[in-house]
């Protein structure tokens, strides 16, 4: 009997084809990955520690949760009073959102507040979220606006 005309396969090329296989199931569940678990608060990056102690000094911190999704770092500090922080995986700020209390004044950037006195000047800063070029603003009316990250010029209103 000949093999010829009959499909033969190669050892080799079932071994690549198995490395790449197992590759894409890794990647797959690599990305799925979701963990999140409470951690103490030495365990911030040092430019988070840094943010805390400058910005909330005598809050009294609830909880600091160290979660991983998609493969990116991000750490949570959350304060008795319903305040929470956000924080990238480098200990950046990303996200304050005080619901009810105002956010420190010298933590929003000058020409946001300065608008925000002016425009809205019985209003409270709320939330604060830095995103790529922009940043949101939540006031305690309920108004949302954005704001271009390097000339400060509003860029989105919702109200």
């Amino acid at each position: 009997m000949t093999t010829e005309g009959k499909f033969r396969i190669n050892n080799g090329a079932i071994w690549v084809v198995a490395v790449i296989a197992v590759i894409v199931i890794a990647f797959g569940i690599a990305f799925a990955v979701e963990c999140e678990k409470p951690v103490s608060m030495d365990k911030l990056p040092t430019s988070a520690q840094s943010f805390m102690v400058r910005y909330y000094p005598d809050s009294d911190v609830a909880l600091v949760k160290k979660e991983i999704d998609d493969l990116e770092v991000t750490y949570t500090a959350v304060f008795v009073d319903g305040t929470q922080v956000a924080f990238r995986g480098n200990g950046e700020w990303k996200k304050v959102e005080g619901r009810i209390k105002s956010l420190p004044s010298d933590m929003v950037p000058v020409q946001i507040s300065a608008y925000i006195n002016q425009t809205f000047p019985e209003a409270r800063i709320t939330g604060l979220e830095h995103k790529r070029r922009v940043y949101e603003v939540k006031l305690d009316n309920r108004i949302e606006l954005e704001f271009d990250d390097r000339n400060f010029v509003l860029v989105d209103y919702d109200d």
